[in-house]
């Protein structure tokens, strides 16, 4: 984003709000996938969407850093989808488990107590 400032200022609003945009967009997804590091695809997509949202653009033309990558076909897409909620669905499960341990152990607790 360096080509859009000029001397620590930014060049426009617009560029400075796709900037923004992306970034809170980058943020959401870390804290969500508990701080995982993103591959630059992934952030190539948000800054593309995030592009596309901030000028209303509806070009599938590839901006910023992404200029030389290939948008991903709707089946990859669809496959990433599949694989992020499948790791959700894992994640929770095991928490659901741990859960579950506890619950059991507290019972026979309160049970092992009224005796």
């Amino acid at each position: 984003m360096s080509t859009h400032m000029k001397n620590g200022r930014w060049s426009d609003e617009i560029s400075k709000a796709v900037h923004d945009n992306a970034n809170n967009k980058m943020i959401e997804v870390e804290v969500q996938r508990d701080y995982q590091i993103m591959s630059n695809e992934e952030m190539d997509n948000i800054f593309q969407s995030s592009y596309n949202d901030t000028t209303g653009c509806k070009s599938s033309r590839l901006h910023g850093r992404g200029y030389l990558a290939k948008r991903q076909t709707f089946t990859e897409r669809m496959r990433a989808e599949m694989d992020e909620h499948a790791w959700a669905r894992a994640k929770t499960e095991l928490k659901n488990a741990k859960l579950e341990e506890e619950v059991q152990m507290l019972k026979e607790q309160i049970w092992n107590e009224a005796i």
